[in-house]
């Protein structure tokens, strides 16, 4: 610097710099090093021009005077402000050490709402140091709600609007282009020339692409070296926007570490385009890295991690917490590290669990954490683990509750073991059948299988089968276990009782002594709701041909007759009994009983309509028709009277 410089100011950079660069001091070498640079050349002018709190409180001390509206004043401007609401006016010394020079102007619509507010900078613009005082004023006056937010944003956009005027499109940093392009509150921000004329040069260095619609722009409509040579902040700005332009961006701004690093956390893709450079300070960085293995885990397959961080124990466990393949890339120690490993194998995924135990089987078989996480993945693995585990009864507990074929894979011990042999049967009962030939005689067990469905009793011992207690624990699950009960149950009075008088189609698999009991099938056909005939498929043929035992059974249900003997069905006797229950019996009378002229005559008396159930013959017959054309007439007459005499 050819300048003399200050050496209060030369202090207060000093002091600076080393509290951001957290030295304790600086040698003289070192210092005159700094002073030579162009940074610190900036770095003076910066607190050279910055004043002390004295000397801005000096400065912008002052007062606020309040003219109410309609006030007559003599000043031809404030009265036409006056005309419209209240004015308050903050006034700081002038140079007769008088309170006359006017800073700040709040210019209200009736006494609550502000209309405008002006300050002493260019353009009407407020001095930035008076913002703190006029933020205290909005607060202690009475205004609508959000009306002082509201405010003090118009005023600080302004301000920053009268900063960017002063500058060259390539001295706009990113926050100034990004503040050109959104929207802003206020009249101000379509009518202000200045902010028009800024974006609009903006536009046109962008090709005619308007700052807001930059996200959506297609890849190819930039040239970013272009715009490079105009000012990086553009290449920057648009890159931020639409980071699929990161891919396009100029070497330069790929070698940016700090505008990369913000990047990243937005997109994290964008590492993949970053210059070896940054990649190798990343690659290092912990809180870089542990982003990358919660939002974007490729960056590990890329490899792109440190040693240092690879060797990292809590690290490592942080990435294996979010990605159990990054395991992968831990360094030798820590995979030598026993504590180190079982942590990972309760973390990993059970797939991954699978593949280490599966690839690396002499080196894991014996590690009870990673064999349990593999299990869940494919019980199989059971078959890579050690001896040791495969008789653990928790490891093959676990395995065969996933699958039940896992078992072939425990010791012999285990695979006749109770408790290892219910886990299988609770959670697959289907494995019911294939269990050692002494465990389908526990009744534990059978009960589990049964629980299911009551087709797996059929692989019950035939001791199980001939308990009275258990199949009735059985049937009274699924009634038609019944089927695989013994054949002694089957045939005891007292047990088909039971389960007939409950569930009454479960005589199907009684004994045949006991389907030709008529106090059984009466059992079935009593307790039958509806439908009771199709019960009677199962009695005996001697049943089916008794007629006190048959007429019963019509009482029941007319369709009984379906299993009546043929005998029966032919018998004119019965089947006028039968008709007498029900005129619908006549379907079921035989041929020739159907075609007996005296036996019809006799039918139809009652009930005319059952003719349709005669022969052919006799449906033509003419006498047989005329009879039932006269009790017809009878029938209707009848009918008429009676509902002559309203009865």
């Amino acid at each position: 610097m050819d300048r003399e410089l200050k050496p209060e100011i030369v202090k207060k950079c000093m002091d600076y710099l080393k509290k951001e660069l957290n030295e304790e001091d600086f040698d003289e070498e070192k210092k005159q090093k700094i002073i030579n640079t162009e940074a610190f050349s900036k770095l003076y002018q910066l607190f050279s021009e910055k004043k002390d709190e004295k000397e801005m409180d000096d400065e912008i001390e002052g007062i606020w005077k309040k003219y109410d509206m309609g006030l007559k004043v003599e000043d031809n401007k404030l009265k036409k402000e006056l005309s419209r609401g209240d004015v308050y006016i903050y006034y700081t010394k002038d140079e007769n050490d008088e309170y006359k020079t006017p800073r700040i102007l709040i210019m209200m619509s009736g006494k609550n709402i502000i209309r405008e507010i002006r300050g002493k900078g260019e353009a009407n613009t407020l001095e930035e140091e008076f913002l703190k005082i006029l933020k205290q004023k909005l607060n202690d006056l009475p205004l609508v709600k959000n009306d002082v937010d509201y405010n003090l944003n118009i005023v600080k956009d302004l301000i920053k609007v009268n900063k960017l005027s002063k500058k060259d499109i390539s001295e706009y940093s990113v926050e100034d282009i990004e503040f050109l392009s959104d929207d802003h509150t206020g009249f101000w921000w379509n009518d202000d020339t200045r902010a028009n004329d800024m974006r609009n040069n903006i536009n046109e260095h962008l090709d005619d692409i308007d700052l807001v619609e930059i996200s959506d722009v297609d890849v190819n409509s930039l040239d970013l070296d272009e715009l490079m040579e105009i000012n990086p902040n553009l290449v920057k700005y648009a890159i931020k926007k639409n980071p699929k332009l990161v891919e396009y961006a100029p070497s330069e701004i790929l070698d940016d570490e700090e505008f990369i690093k913000s990047l990243m956390y937005k997109a994290p893709y964008v590492i993949r385009y970053a210059s070896d450079r940054v990649k190798n300070v990343f690659e290092d960085d912990e809180k870089v890295m542990e982003f990358m293995i919660s939002e974007c885990p490729y960056v590990f397959q890329l490899k792109h991690i440190s040693d240092r961080l690879k060797d990292d124990e809590e690290f490592m466990k942080k990435a294996i917490k979010e990605d159990g393949y990054m395991l992968e890339y831990a360094s030798d120690r820590l995979k030598n590290n026993e504590h180190f490993m079982n942590y990972a194998f309760e973390n990993i995924d059970s797939e991954y669990a699978y593949v280490l135990l599966k690839d690396y089987q002499d080196k894991f078989k014996d590690n009870e954490i990673l064999v349990k996480q593999a299990i869940k993945y494919n019980p199989y693995v059971l078959e890579y683990a050690s001896d040791r585990l495969k008789d653990n009864e928790e490891i093959v507990k676990l395995a065969v509750q996933e699958n039940y074929e896992a078992l072939q894979y425990a010791s012999d011990r285990l695979k006749n073991n109770v408790e290892v042999l219910k886990i299988l049967v609770e959670n697959h009962p289907y494995a019911f059948e294939n269990i050692p030939t002494k465990f389908k005689d526990n009744e534990e067990i059978a009960k589990l299988a049964v629980k299911e469905s009551e087709i797996y009793l059929q692989y019950a011992s035939d001791r199980l089968k001939d308990n009275y207690e258990f199949i009735s624990y059985v049937v009274g699950m699924y009634p038609y276990a019944l089927e695989y009960a013994s054949d002694r149950l089957k045939d005891n009075y007292e047990f088909i009782s039971y389960v007939v008088g409950r569930y009454p189609y479960t005589l199907e698999y009684a004994s045949d002594r006991l389907k030709d009991n008529e106090d059984i099938v009466k059992l079935a056909l009593d307790k039958r709701i509806f439908d009771v005939y199709f019960l009677l498929e199962y009695a005996s043929e001697r049943l089916k041909d008794d007629e006190e035992f048959m007429k019963y059974a019509v009482e029941k249900d007319t369709d009984s007759l379906i299993y009546a003997s043929d005998r029966l069905k032919d018998d004119e006797k019965f089947m006028v009994t039968a008709i007498e229950i029900d005129p619908y019996a006549l379907k079921y009378a035989s041929d020739r009983l159907k075609d007996n002229k005296e036996f019809i005559m006799y039918v139809i008396e009652d009930t005319p309509d059952m003719i349709t159930y005669a022969s052919d013959r006799l449906q033509h017959d003419e006498e047989v028709l005329n009879k039932v054309k006269q009790i017809k007439q009878e029938m209707y007459v009848t009918a008429q009277e009676i509902h002559k005499f309203g009865i």
